[in-house]
């Protein structure tokens, strides 16, 4: 039987969007906008890409479906802590989003390996909903940063609106993030109940 390699064409490209997060981050901060931006579309082009690759070549692998969520997950995360750090957001809103993913994390670790339990987690409706609104916040956030930093000639009325849109979308993500923090809860002690366990090795 053939087996497939777990390094090929898609895996790189996974790994060089966990390479272009600090890069991206780098050019922020030291205020090249140009060079950030272009950092930032190239990692959007390889998220869809790898997974294109996958799909039309059978290059899906597990270490893919475990390091392509991982790669996004770790872009949002970063950019949450720098923009909280540059108070562009709350620092309160960075710990409610950053908590809830560590939380995710550690919950499935523990039902995995302390209960043996069979972990089957899909992205619900309402999960789905807040990581499009978190990815909105981070754009118009940018897009404030960029304002702030820049002094460009933009009319106050546009400026007025992605401001207002920002601290509006701040509360939504707030939100959102924190009922499915509990939707989360509630999925995790239904496996913990009635979820299928793992087979115990004798070893």
């Amino acid at each position: 039987m053939k087996t497939r390699a777990p390094f090929n064409p898609a895996i790189w490209l996974t790994f060089s969007r966990f390479i272009l997060v600090p890069v991206f981050i780098y050019y922020f901060l030291i205020d090249n906008f140009k060079a950030a931006v272009i950092a930032l579309v190239v990692a959007a082009c390889t998220d869809v890409l790898d997974g294109l690759l996958a799909r039309r070549f059978n290059f899906g692998t597990k270490l893919g479906s475990v390091l392509d969520p991982l790669a996004d997950k770790f872009l949002m995360m970063v950019s949450f802590i720098v923009l909280s750090a540059q108070e562009i957001f709350p620092p309160w809103l960075a710990m409610i989003v950053i908590g809830r993913d560590f939380y995710i994390i550690f919950g499935a670790m523990y039902l995995y390996f302390l209960r043996q339990v069979q972990i089957k987690i899909k992205p619900t409706i309402l999960s789905k909903r807040t990581t499009f609104s978190q990815f909105m916040l981070l754009t118009f956030s940018f897009i404030k940063a960029y304002l702030i930093k820049s002094h460009t000639d933009i009319s106050p009325d546009i400026v007025l609106a992605i401001f207002k849109t920002q601290n509006l979308l701040i509360y939504l993500t707030a939100a959102l993030t924190l009922i499915t923090f509990v939707q989360y809860t509630n999925i995790g002690y239904d496996m913990l109940k009635n979820g299928d366990r793992r087979p115990v090795s004798d070893n």
